[in-house]
């Protein structure tokens, strides 16, 4: 928890194309942020037409990659940095990844991921 003991929830995401998970977690963002909860972005590409959607407010990581092969070690790192202390995915192929990577972050992050019936 930071000093005002709030949890710190860092969204991951690839882009902000468009598609469906990426807009339901941008409506999770906003409206948690909405609520004075403390929440971040990292995305590995800021592009796409969901940009102009993001509160102006909300802290955004762009690690400036296009893959998650090229995302991982500057994600890892940037999460141990930031010391978030929930991690929350959507994606699958994302899923599996933070999932992998897990021992090699700050102890007592949590991961939460999301899956839809696409994801299985």
């Amino acid at each position: 928890m930071n000093s005002a003991g709030k949890s710190k929830i860092l969204f991951v995401l690839p882009s902000l194309c468009g598609g469906g998970a990426e807009r339901v977690t941008l409506n999770l963002v906003k409206g948690l942020y909405e609520r004075n909860k403390l929440v971040e972005l990292l995305v590995f590409d800021f592009s796409g037409p969901l940009v102009s959607e993001i509160p102006a407010g909300i802290r955004v990581h762009d690690l400036k990659t296009n893959s998650l092969r090229h995302s991982l070690i500057p994600m890892i790192r940037l999460i141990r940095l930031i010391k978030p202390n929930i991690v929350f995915s959507t994606l699958g192929y994302v899923n599996i990844a933070i999932l992998f990577v897990r021992p090699l972050l700050n102890t007592g992050v949590s991961i939460w991921i999301s899956l839809t019936p696409q994801n299985l």
